[in-house]
């Protein structure tokens, strides 16, 4: 019987990813929708430790600034609208106060400088080619954090300098963990900002340098997260309302087809995790104490099941779930 789509095939690799490996993943907020079922299924995963980031030449910067160990201080930061931003990192990390910022901004530099040192593979999620180059400070930035874009030159990079930016990150990294592999993918949300036409070229030019970067770099990977939502799905019903954000539906599939990639007994442990994941989401609507606390003492058994069983962490929700369930039971008595 015919399928009635273009099915994508996902290549296969020389490993298998398992749970307790440790991973980092950097780039575009699809890389944190795909990131975020990581952390749900308890994968040894940092995700965007700098923020959502698009272009390959922050991308380049903030991995070399890891391996550097370089620290952030006073001078990294700019101050707009009452508050103090970094124009290497998204607008999560600032605040009105500069020490909170830098706090918040090492804190999460420290954990990743950990990552990358011991990451068996690293995740490179692209966004676009196009950059925003600050004209005071002679750089291209992650984030222009609503500043006014006569203060921005808008650019849109040649593919040589992608390859070259990425090949500079990609030698980098291997100074300080020789055994980590690159998995590039591009992001399949279309940026059309600068027009539909210009996403286009932009998406042409991510591919040409991986394209170009595979032939000469060993241990790097192509996953085709853009193929399997533009190629194989391919229908708007797989978009957010905004029709250009694939769908929660939509990242889904992705990861599935991401399965491929992990070992037998990761997808045991998996379809475990993922079910705890949900057990913690679901929000219980029966008011009857008795039901509350058996959903609680079930949900305990399972996580420390697992904790046992498989090695993962979840300390903390033990810890959250048992206060709860705690409440309920001196609310009965």
């Amino acid at each position: 019987m015919k399928t009635f789509r273009t099915e994508v095939p996902v290549p296969t690799v020389p490993f298998e990813l398992h749970i307790h490996h440790p991973m980092l993943s950097v780039g575009s907020c699809f890389s944190e929708e795909i990131g975020r079922r990581f952390l749900n299924a308890r994968f040894n995963i940092v995700i965007n430790p700098f923020g959502q980031q698009y272009n390959p030449v922050s991308i380049s910067k903030s991995l070399i600034r890891l391996t550097e160990q370089r620290l952030y201080s006073d001078e990294d930061l700019i101050t707009y609208n009452g508050l103090f931003h970094s124009f290497d990192h998204h607008g999560f990390f600032s605040t009105a106060n500069p020490e909170k910022t830098l706090d918040r901004i090492n804190d999460a530099f420290n954990k990743a400088c950990h990552q990358i040192r011991h990451a068996e593979i690293i995740w490179i999620t692209l966004g676009t080619a196009h950059v925003f180059y600050h004209k005071a400070s002679s750089q291209i930035v992650n984030n222009c954090h609503k500043i006014p874009n006569t203060s921005f030159e808008q650019q849109l990079l040649h593919t040589d300098h992608i390859r070259q930016a990425l090949q500079e990150a990609i030698r980098a990294v291997r100074t300080v963990n020789s055994k980590v592999r690159f998995v590039f993918t591009i992001s399949p949300v279309r940026y059309v900002a600068q027009g539909f036409f210009e996403n286009q070229v932009s998406k042409g030019r991510l591919h040409d340098a991986i394209y170009t970067l595979k032939s000469s770099e060993p241990d790097l990977f192509y996953f085709p997260s853009f193929e399997l939502v533009m190629d194989e799905l391919r229908d708007y019903r797989f978009y957010k309302t905004d029709m250009l954000h694939p769908s929660a539906e939509a990242v889904d599939f992705v990861w599935s087809k991401l399965h491929q990639w992990f070992q037998v007994e990761t997808m045991l442990i998996t379809g475990e995790t993922e079910r705890i994941h949900q057990m913690l989401q679901h929000r219980l609507l029966s008011e009857n104490k008795s039901e509350q606390i058996r959903y609680y003492d079930t949900l305990l058994k399972s996580m420390n099941a697992a904790m046992e069983k498989y090695g993962t962490n979840y300390i903390d929700e033990i810890s959250q779930i048992s206060v709860k369930r705690n409440a309920l039971l001196e609310e009965k008595h």
